[in-house]
């Protein structure tokens, strides 16, 4: 018979597991080292953080965003997001700059920190500036408050004020040096501006300069001279006035002349009926034919209670009327020659418009003529050599021919 080995090699390691139990076993048999420990941990804590000074903390959030251009840079509506979403680093860049030198130096300067230090430690001197700037860094921190572009900028001091002072001093001055960076950007670019308009203003001054002596030369007058074919004349302009005044004058005169036409015909009993309403604005037609109506309304009523020509009343209404009659007639004849000089006024206002018309027409003809013999393009073998289109004046070149 074979004996049977067995090979363990590859046998499994049993786990070794341990129980709730063991570690209670553990803390029981160890309990005196453990709260030793703890004890020893929590005096060592309690007696530190007595020993250690106060430190009061002062925080400032401000909200930092990209600077936008003053001109739209001609993206649309997503311009603004482009603009203020596109720099990665923008928060990382104004963390250094708020503790920067010129920042923090200046916060040094305003507030008096180098004397105020001085004197609270006790100095035998006063503190040096790279020394404040230093103790003042150590006292900032500036963090990112959780997603968004707020800043926390947080001061620290063993006094309250002083914490609450430096933050709010820092955030100040970092928004003023802030302020004056991105004017000085404004300024640079006003400046550039202004001189780019400086060259075109020499450049319009001279063209103007040009075309005005032309315009005088050649005696127009040129209503839109921006444009660059031929337009209205200022005597074009002039004779749309006048043909505006010769229409009105047209339409008084034809009112006119129908009021004395219609009323130049009839008999004087119609005349004295149809006159006050030919002519509503006459109040004196209007209060004589009032008293000659009463007038003749008294005189048959008299006569209709049987009163005889002879009799006294009879004799003063009749009086009355011939004299109110009289005055009537006369007024009437006034009013057809008021009417006919009327007429003959505004016929000799609508020839005269009329003349002045005919010679405005002929003055708009011979500018407009000028006009565009000057602004006719010309097409010379010179000109065709540089770019764009050469304007010249035919006057010019026909005297250099």
């Amino acid at each position: 018979m074979e004996a049977r080995t067995e090979d363990k090699s590859f046998a499994p390691n049993p786990e070794v597991t341990l129980h709730f139990l063991d570690y209670w076993r553990i803390i029981r048999i160890r309990k005196t080292v453990i709260l030793a420990v703890f004890l020893l941990v929590a005096l060592t804590t309690t007696v530190v953080t007595y020993i250690l000074p106060e430190t009061f903390s002062s925080m400032v959030r401000i909200s930092i965003e990209r600077d936008r251009p003053d001109v739209k840079s001609g993206l649309g509506d997503n311009a603004d997001y482009y603009s203020a979403y596109m720099d990665p680093f923008l928060l990382q860049t104004e963390f250094q700059r708020i503790q920067s030198r010129p920042v923090l130096t200046n916060v040094v300067e305003r507030l008096g920190l180098r004397e105020e230090w001085s004197r609270k430690y006790k100095l035998p001197a006063t503190m040096g500036m790279e020394q404040a700037y230093n103790q003042l860094k150590n006292r900032i921190d500036v963090r990112q408050s959780h997603n968004s572009t707020l800043v926390e900028i947080h001061g620290f001091s063993d006094d309250k004020d002083e914490a609450a002072k430096l933050a709010n001093e820092v955030s100040t001055v970092y928004a003023q040096v802030r302020k004056q960076v991105r004017d000085r950007v404004k300024e640079g670019g006003v400046d550039k501006l202004r001189e780019e308009l400086r060259k075109y203003d020499d450049k319009v001054s001279l063209m103007q300069s040009n075309v005005n002596f032309q315009r005088r030369t050649l005696g127009i007058s040129d209503y839109e001279a921006a444009a660059d074919y031929p337009t209205p004349t200022l005597e074009q302009e002039t004779l749309r006035k006048i043909e505006n005044q010769r229409i009105e004058a047209e339409r008084i005169l034809a009112n006119s002349l129908s009021v004395y036409e219609s009323l130049k015909d009839l008999s004087r009993e119609k005349l004295k009926n149809a006159a006050p309403l030919a002519i509503p604005r006459d109040t004196v037609l209007a209060e004589l034919n009032t008293k000659v109506n009463d007038a003749e309304q008294k005189l048959a009523n008299l006569k209709g209670l049987g009163y005889g020509d002879d009799h006294s009343e009879v004799k003063a209404v009749t009086d009355t009327y011939r004299v109110v009659r009289a005055q009537l007639e006369s007024h009437l004849d006034g009013l057809l020659i008021a009417l006919k000089t009327q007429v003959d006024t505004d016929r000799s206002t609508a020839e005269y418009y009329g003349n002045q018309r005919d010679d405005a027409i002929e003055k708009d003809k011979k500018k407009y003529a000028d006009t565009v013999r000057i602004t006719k393009p010309s097409r010379s073998s010179n000109a065709s050599k540089t770019s764009g289109t050469s304007w010249s004046l035919m006057s010019t070149r026909s005297n250099s021919n």
